[in-house]
């Protein structure tokens, strides 16, 4: 095995890595999003920000989210 197997073989699992990386926080913020849209019908009380910047924040974060998800997907580093 020479030395550029060895690098490209290293860059192929970095690329792996990077990907599950991004599709796991990728879930992670859309759970996130939903739960600021949904927390009020479960009846948990939070009375930190207006009801608009919880919206407003949930659908950047939602966005957010699936862009990273997407990123994950496609491998495109």
């Amino acid at each position: 095995m020479d030395m550029q197997d060895q690098q490209e073989k290293r860059r192929k699992l970095n690329d792996q890595v990077h990907a599950l990386r991004d599709f796991t926080m990728g879930v992670l913020y859309v759970a996130a999003g939903l739960f600021l849209f949904l927390y009020r019908r479960w009846g948990i009380q939070f009375d930190l920000i207006a009801r608009p910047i919880e919206i407003g924040l949930g659908v950047i974060i939602l966005v957010y989210g699936g862009w990273r998800i997407l990123r994950g997907i496609q491998k495109n580093y």
